[in-house]
């Protein structure tokens, strides 16, 4: 279990928020529950993209 946290906090992937969940849990005696929001992602269209930018002459 170090090893895992240890490893998610060098690659920035844990917030304190979860090392303090893990930490209580530990005090505690108890499993940590580390439920992570599902997200979700979509695409852009580059012609989105496209509107934000000013136009230049080449």
């Amino acid at each position: 279990m170090t090893f895992v946290v240890t490893a998610e906090i060098r690659l920035h992937a844990l917030g304190f928020e979860a090392v303090e969940l893990i930490a209580l849990a530990r005090i505690q005696r108890r499993a940590a529950r580390l439920d992570r929001p599902k997200t979700m992602v979509k695409t852009t269209l580059a012609a989105v993209c496209a509107v934000l930018l000013p136009e230049t002459a080449a």
